[in-house]
């Protein structure tokens, strides 16, 4: 039996748009998969990052002294910019992505119970609204 849920905004409660529960179901699901996948390429990327950097130190340290001398490496202070930039940065995101996947996967268990209303955060609903 397909309901249909009325979708509210935590925000300021406003009726936002009422539609079967089966598409919402979809919907929801389309934007989990999103978001673990955007989880996948930070990780990645932050992977990708620690190799490269540990390549560049290797490198570094096989060389001998008088070519350290005329070698140019980034201040201490450059490089711990980039790593908050490439690694820090990036952590922060990916906890905020899983606490959103923690709130769909939640959502989804309720759209899976006999409801006819439903309230959602601000930020998912923003991330949802173009496929309702």
């Amino acid at each position: 039996m397909v309901l249909d849920i009325e979708i509210r905004d935590s925000l300021n409660n406003d009726l936002v748009t009422i539609a079967p529960s089966t598409h919402i179901k979809q919907v929801l699901k389309t934007v989990l998969t999103k978001k673990e996948e955007s989880i996948q390429s930070l990780r990645d990327k932050i992977l990708k990052y620690e190799q490269k950097s540990r390549a560049e130190d290797a490198f570094y340290q096989s060389l001998s002294p008088l070519r350290k001398l005329f070698t140019g490496r980034a201040p201490s202070h450059h490089r711990a910019v980039e790593y908050m930039v490439n690694v820090k940065d990036r952590l922060k995101k990916i906890e905020d992505l899983k606490r959103q996947v923690t709130e769909l996967t939640e959502l989804l268990k309720h759209v899976n119970t006999p409801i006819d209303k439903m309230t959602i955060s601000h930020s998912i609903l923003e991330e949802i609204k173009p496929y309702l």
